[in-house]
C-alpha cells in the first residue's frame, strides 16, 4: 500500500491544491512533455477553475495540455447536470489547452463511452504526463465510481453503468491507476467518516475511493485530517 501525503487545509482553501496541480503541470511543460490533466466535477470544480486561471497566466500557446473529464453524467450535450457544462459555467479558462469533453454528439451511452475510450487511448499512445484531480464523496465514491457500481473490474479505460440518479460514464480503476500524479480534494464534515476510513485502511478499504491509494505520487488535501 502506498502512503498518501496528507495536507490539512481549511474548508474554503482551493488555492493550495490548485497551486500543487498547476506546479505539476508547469513542471512537465518546462520539460516539453505533453500533459493529460484529468478533471473531476462536483466539489472539485472550484479547484479546477483556479488551476486553469494559474495556467492561463503562465503557459505559452505552444504548451501541450490535454484536459479530459474523470466522469460525466450522460445526456444531451450541454445538459444542466453535465460535469463539463458546470465546469465551463464556473469560469474554467480553456486558453490554448486541448479540451476533451465526453458528450459531443447525440450518440447512445454505449457509443459515447466507446468513442471516449478511443480518444483517450490515442492520447495514451503518446508519452504523456498524466495528472489527476479527484474528489471523494460522503459515501466514499470517487470519479463516477459509486458504491456497488458494476464497472470497477472493467478492463476499459472508461465504462458506463446506471447509477440510479444518472447514467454515468466514468474512468475505471484501470484508467485512474495510470495517473503519474494524483491530487485529492475532499472537504466538509459529511466526508469525515469516509476520509477517516481511507486514511486508516487505504487500498484495503472497501470504499471505491480506495483506488486512489494505489497511486504512488498522491496528495490528499482535506479539512478532515486529524
Amino acid at each position: 500500500m502506498h502512503n498518501i501525503t496528507s495536507h490539512r487545509i481549511s474548508l474554503d482553501d482551493i488555492e493550495t491544491p490548485a497551486q500543487c496541480i498547476a506546479e505539476l503541470i508547469l513542471h512537465s511543460v518546462a520539460l516539453e512533455k505533453p500533459v493529460l490533466w484529468l478533471v473531476s466535477g462536483g466539489s472539485c470544480i472550484g479547484v479546477a477553475v483556479a488551476v486553469s486561471e494559474i495556467l492561463s497566466k503562465n503557459i505559452s500557446d505552444t504548451a501541450e495540455i490535454h484536459v479530459a473529464l474523470v466522469d460525466e453524467r450522460y445526456g444531451a450535450q450541454g445538459h444542466e447536470n453535465s460535469n463539463w457544462s458546470q465546469l465551463m459555467s464556473a469560469g474554467f479558462v480553456t486558453g490554448s489547452m486541448h479540451m476533451n469533453p465526453i458528450l459531443q454528439t447525440s450518440s447512445s451511452v454505449q457509443e459515447t463511452t466507446e468513442d471516449y475510450n478511443i480518444r483517450i487511448q490515442k492520447l495514451l499512445d503518446r508519452e504523456l504526463t498524466i495528472i489527476g484531480l479527484f474528489g471523494i464523496g460522503a459515501d466514499g465514491h470517487t470519479a463516477g465510481l459509486l458504491p456497488n457500481n458494476s464497472v470497477s473490474n472493467s478492463e476499459k479505460l472508461y465504462a458506463h453503468y446506471d447509477g440510479l440518479d444518472f447514467e454515468r460514464i466514468t474512468a475505471t480503476p484501470k484508467m485512474i491507476g495510470l495517473a503519474h500524479h494524483t491530487v485529492i480534494y475532499a472537504t466538509g464534515d459529511t466526508k469525515k467518516v469516509a476520509i477517516s476510513e481511507l486514511i486508516e485502511s487505504g487500498a484495503k478499504s472497501n470504499l471505491p475511493a480506495a483506488v486512489l491509494w494505489q497511486n504512488q505520487n498522491a496528495a490528499l488535501f482535506s479539512d478532515q485530517i486529524k
